[in-house]
């Protein structure tokens, strides 16, 4: 299946009787066409990596100290949180305390 993929088909699907696996090629679809593929009464939060261009999404940036860098997404509107051990931002969870994000995740987005 996974040769499949890699010699040019836009979408592969490898199911079992209990888990279903999908590789598809991104290239050709945007992150809502990607979102459209899934059945979301069934899905309580989407999480994407690698969308950093994407308009009109929530955004989180991880960044740790050693990689001695700027904030990618520093102007991005989307941006609301660093998930960082040593950046400061308004809004920021420690890297090694992922409950603490995972609490924001919670509150701030599944509905309940």
């Amino acid at each position: 299946s996974y040769r499949l993929y890699q010699a040019g088909s836009k979408q592969v699907i490898v199911a079992s009787p209990d888990k279903v696996s999908s590789f598809v090629n991104l290239r050709d679809y945007s992150l809502l066409d990607l979102i459209r593929n899934f059945t979301i009464d069934d899905i309580d939060i989407i999480i994407v990596e690698g969308f950093k261009t994407e308009k009109g999404v929530d955004k989180f940036e991880v960044i740790r100290k050693v990689e001695g860098r700027d904030l990618m997404l520093g102007e991005d509107e989307g941006l609301v949180g660093v998930i960082t051990d040593y950046y400061d931002y308004p809004v920021k969870f420690d890297i090694n305390n992922p409950s603490e994000f995972v609490e924001f995740l919670k509150e701030n987005y599944i509905k309940r």
